[in-house]
């Protein structure tokens, strides 16, 4: 054929990437991928006495940790 080197570029190009996707796809294809864990930090202003209430309804939602800063 008689196209143009950057028509043969491209077309590498593109053949090149999709034989990289189904490479990547086949090694892994057995391993499971974990779920992404995200952080947020939750700042709750309370009373002294409310404390103890609100943390226990914290842990129920397992929590990486609570903290406590008595004023």
């Amino acid at each position: 054929m008689t196209l143009g080197p950057i028509i043969w570029g491209l077309i590498g190009a593109f053949i090149g990437y999709w034989i990289g996707v189904g490479i990547y796809f086949f090694i892994n294809k057995g391993k499971s991928s974990s779920p992404l864990l995200h952080e947020v930090t939750v700042i709750i202003q309370c009373k002294e006495e409310q404390f103890l209430h609100i943390s226990n309804l914290l842990w129920k939602y397992e929590p990486l940790s609570i903290g406590h800063h008595p004023q």
